[in-house]
């Protein structure tokens, strides 16, 4: 009965709960990982489909690798002096390449604590064009912001049976292009989710888990600067996130959950962010 305990836990334990917020966990080399995600993440002058694509591999028990593909469809109105812009961009976004090293792994039966060093580069893959119905809208109009970004960071994850709790810091930098320089940013995203069903683990492995997942997501980043010049458009960005996560099977899973933006200063040329949807499938195999 043990050892079928264990195995349920360890195979479970591979699809981390969080819809959002990085697991501190390295996932298994035997059990490669992929998340199909797709998103609506509407603003008060865009209406804009994410999907996105994440391939998961660990080349030993210490180090994982996650990239990250998104395609973007939107449509936008912005305004400016002549009134307003309409338009349609279609594209792939910036692609992400995230590496995890753990720096502590106490795994055991339903209790674990897990800390990791996170760095992540940011491909500058997506469309920089910033002409929407013929004009210039600004850098951050674009599908991809044209310059490579790099963050560094930490994730503490621990689990305590039916409980789990995660927190993920990163600090991002970005080049400067054609006089284009992002703004350096913070984010630090936390999570907690209480599995509902089953109670407990039973003799059987293929029982389906079911997870109640809420998320903190939030973001400070510097004014942008053109040519030198602060674009003022700096500021923070709290969202959150609650959702739903069944485990069909010990490797395969399905969530959903609501996203909440609830408080912000930056500036974005679509307007202030809405109540979006998140809806994804991950296997391991």
């Amino acid at each position: 009965m043990f050892l079928r305990v264990g195995a349920c836990a360890c195979l479970a334990a591979a699809l981390p709960a969080q819809l959002f917020t990085t697991d501190a966990g390295v996932i298994s080399p035997e059990l490669p990982q992929v998340r199909e995600r797709v998103e609506w993440l509407p603003r008060a002058r865009s209406d804009e489909w994410r999907a996105e694509s994440r391939l998961s591999w660990s080349p030993d028990r210490l180090v994982q690798l996650d990239l990250t593909v998104p395609l973007v469809t939107r449509r936008v109105e912005v305004l400016n002096g002549a009134g307003a812009l309409h338009g349609k961009q279609e594209g792939l976004g910036d692609m992400t390449l995230a590496t995890k090293w753990a720096l502590v792994r106490a795994d055991d039966v339903m209790r674990s604590d897990r800390f990791s060093l996170l760095v992540d580069v940011q491909l500058p893959t997506g469309d920089d064009d910033t002409h929407i119905d013929g004009a210039d809208a600004g850098r951050r109009a674009a599908l991809g912001l044209g310059t490579f970004g790099a963050a560094a960071g930490l994730g503490y994850t621990l689990v305590r049976d039916r409980h789990r709790a995660a927190a993920a810091l990163r600090y991002w930098q970005f080049e400067t292009d054609a006089g284009f320089a992002p703004g350096e940013a913070v984010q630090l995203d936390l999570a907690w989710w209480y599995r509902l069903s089953p109670t407990e683990f039973g003799a059987r492995l293929d029982v389906p888990e079911y997870r109640l997942t809420a998320e903190l997501l939030s973001r400070w980043q510097a004014d942008d600067r053109l040519s030198g010049a602060s674009a003022g458009n700096g500021g923070y960005e709290y969202a959150a996130v609650l959702g739903m996560q069944c485990n069909l099977t010990p490797a395969s899973a399905i969530e959903g959950g609501v996203i909440v933006p609830f408080a912000h200063t930056t500036e974005s040329p679509f307007g202030d962010a809405r109540v979006g949807f998140t809806m994804s499938f991950r296997l391991a195999f």
